[in-house]
């Protein structure tokens, strides 16, 4: 089977389109991943600094 010049041309803006909306797919589940990430670090943070909040009123009334 032989393929004229514009269906190789479709096949290879199909592949292109493919190809961008994986990366597009691929970037936005790292994005995610990142600001989950980022939260879980908040999080800690702000449980850390809780903690030393509490230890400071704590030692205020032993």
């Amino acid at each position: 089977m032989q393929m004229n010049m514009n269906e190789v041309n479709n096949l290879q803006v199909r592949h292109d389109e493919l190809t961008r909306q994986a990366q597009n797919e691929r970037l936005a589940r790292e994005a995610k991943q990142h600001k989950r990430e980022s939260r879980a670090d908040a999080q800690h943070r702000q449980a850390k600094s809780d903690t030393r909040l509490l230890t400071r009123v704590l030692s205020l009334f032993l």
